[in-house]
């Protein structure tokens, strides 16, 4: 990795350490992996490599302990340049990340068809029983509804059941994942859903959540009933939180805006 003249992270790659686009709620999305066991994801349909920068952030203030930290960078691939992010795999060697869709399908189930006539309270009930009864993991649960709490904290829409995973150890049990994968937090698809130029306190009424209902107060409920709420981080955050070199003005104020609202209405997490 070299450093551009403004600190920001430039990192040159070649075509074959490209991944397969990977597929997004939202469209596919250009990843890598390079040699020293890095991860890039590029940025498509707006910022979400500023997103997973802040929500890194805003997890290492929390009580979530294990996630994947990203810093945006530039991706030189080529004589092609990219906006995006870049991540250390999580992974040890000869582990596997399992998603719970994937997980579902090898026990030749159907979750989106055990979903339906369901309360949001008795689909995550339902999901938790069901892969700790498969993994041996008694603490998938908490760790599930603090996921699902944090998702609500960052609006992030893109937490479907494939975006959910166990680890597969080489012994072939199973453990947690770490948290990743939040480049939909934050309206960051400026170029479609989120233009830039509109206003947030417009476009809230529009995010939705996934996987268990597609409103986030009502997730949260279905959490508490479930679960319970145990989120919490360790002091409030500022606007530096939002640092980030290759971020327009306008993308950095969005983000900064977003977390002030949440801080308010979630202000419970910081007692």
């Amino acid at each position: 990795m070299n450093e551009t003249s403004n600190s920001a992270i430039s990192i040159s790659i070649t075509r074959d350490e490209r991944i397969a686009s990977s597929p997004t709620s939202k469209g596919n999305q250009i990843k890598w992996r390079t040699n020293d066991g890095f991860w890039l994801k590029a940025d498509d349909f707006g910022y979400e490599g500023l997103a997973e920068a802040v929500a890194s952030r805003m997890l290492a203030l929390s009580n979530i302990s294990s996630f994947a930290t990203y810093d945006t960078c530039t991706i030189e691939e080529e004589g092609t340049e990219y906006r995006g992010c870049v991540s250390k795999d999580f992974l040890a060697p000869g582990e596997q990340l399992i998603t719970i869709h994937r997980l579902y399908e090898t026990h030749g189930r159907d979750i989106n068809g055990e979903f339906q006539r369901k309360s949001g309270k008795d689909r995550l009930c339902s999901l938790v029983e069901t892969v700790t009864s498969w993994t041996d993991l008694p603490d998938f649960g908490p760790w599930l509804g603090k996921l699902l709490e944090f998702d609500a904290f960052i609006l992030n829409e893109d937490r479907h059941t494939a975006n959910i995973a166990v680890i597969l150890k080489p012994d072939m049990t199973f453990g947690l994942m770490p948290v990743f994968d939040n480049g939909a937090a934050f309206m960051s698809d400026s170029s479609r859903d989120y233009p830039l130029h509109l206003s947030i306190f417009r476009l809230l009424n529009k995010v939705r959540s996934r996987p268990i209902v597609t409103h986030f107060d009502k997730q949260l409920e279905a959490v508490n009933d479930a679960i319970g709420l145990s989120l919490k981080f360790n002091r409030n955050f500022t606007k530096d939180i939002c640092n980030c070199k290759l971020q327009t003005q306008e993308e950095l104020n969005r983000v900064a805006t977003i977390i002030e609202i949440q801080q308010r209405r979630y202000s419970h997490l910081f007692e």
